[in-house]
């Protein structure tokens, strides 16, 4: 058996690390999640749930990806021709499902690729505009949360969270405002040090991935992006307050949490999702739901099976119609598995 390499052996190591702590962070999450919960109520919540609501806010969150198609498309068009509307729709219900099945987010990489194989758009751009759309994201949902906590009078660390939003937001201008100074720097940076191949690998890359945040520095484009950005969260918005209507989730003095509280939920959840957790964002999901609806005081049990409803129509369902249309495309298991590790 051929031995490991030093560089194959760090790899390994990291993936392990990795999934040790994403093990971890699950499980406990998971935990503070269900504390105090009696299955039996809320199995007897979920019996009562009023599907007509289910089915309207499944209808408006597969609406919202159509919606991500399109800004993609403004987003790409700063740089390149961004295809047909229909094959951008194709390559975000594979790629979202991708991140339901695949860890680490890989499903952002599947469908950069899948736009690069059915429009010729430049993997590296598509990558970059990926990352534009998840700046624009983080943007809408910090303005949303604001909103949120000053119609509910919750406190928050939301001066913490508005200086990263704002650190990032920085961060992203610059990289695209200059992106052939950042990557010519990297490549130098990896030559002083002897790395002159992997520098010049770098460098290509490292612009690559800046050209696709070019809508960032075209004030009207990014202004239309930032648009439907919001309208984007709106509608994933309709999903949560759909589902609090659907099982009828009320506080102990009997409020409900209403559109605000679904938009403040949302925005949680949002965030939370970028920690590290298995496939699906198992736990970290379930956490912010449950820091969100306590600041209602809705019980533990109501809240468990409001977390469970959005987990199946967010992460079970809708993924289903992604491997459908990966179905229908021909791409094997393996195939999209290739895209990640060959990228």
């Amino acid at each position: 058996m051929a031995s490991l390499t030093p560089t194959s052996q760090s790899s390994s190591a990291r993936r392990f690390l990795y999934w040790a702590i994403a093990a971890a962070l699950t499980v406990v999450l998971l935990h503070w999640s269900f504390r105090d919960v009696h299955w039996q109520a809320v199995g007897q919540l979920l019996a009562r749930a009023r599907w007509g609501w289910l089915a309207f806010g499944l209808v408006a969150y597969i609406f919202s990806y159509i919606l991500r198609a399109w800004r993609w498309g403004l987003v790409l068009a700063a740089d390149c021709d961004p295809g047909p509307l229909h094959q951008r729709i194709a390559a975000i219900f594979v790629g979202y499902a991708g991140n339901s099945f695949l860890p680490l987010s890989a499903g952002e990489v599947v469908r950069a690729g899948l736009v690069n194989r059915f429009a010729n758009v430049p993997f590296k751009v598509a990558l970059g505009s990926i990352l534009a759309e998840r700046l624009l994201d983080v943007m809408v949902v910090f303005l949303l949360l604001l909103v949120a906590c000053a119609q509910h009078a919750v406190v928050l660390p939301l001066g913490m969270m508005g200086a990263v939003v704002a650190v990032a937001g920085l961060g992203f201008w610059i990289a695209a405002r200059f992106p052939e100074v950042i990557a010519h720097g990297l490549g130098q940076a990896f030559a002083i040090v002897g790395l002159v191949r992997l520098g010049k690998t770098v460098k290509s890359m490292v612009f690559g991935i800046l050209k696709g945040l070019s809508a960032l520095q075209q004030p009207r484009r990014f202004l239309a992006v930032l648009a439907v950005s919001l309208l984007i969260w709106l509608a994933n918005g309709l999903l949560y307050w759909s589902v609090l209507l659907a099982l009828d989730i009320r506080g102990i003095a009997g409020q409900a949490p209403g559109i605000w509280g679904a938009l403040l939920t949302q925005s949680l959840a949002a965030f939370a999702i970028v920690l590290p957790s298995s496939p699906g964002y198992i736990g970290p999901f379930e956490a912010a739901v449950r820091v969100a609806l306590d600041l209602f005081q809705v019980s533990g049990d109501g809240i468990v099976a409001y977390a469970l409803v959005l987990r199946l129509l967010m992460y079970v369902l809708t993924p289903l119609v992604g491997v459908a249309i990966a179905l229908k495309l021909g791409l094997s298991k393996a195939e999209v598995r290739g895209q990640v590790v060959h990228r």
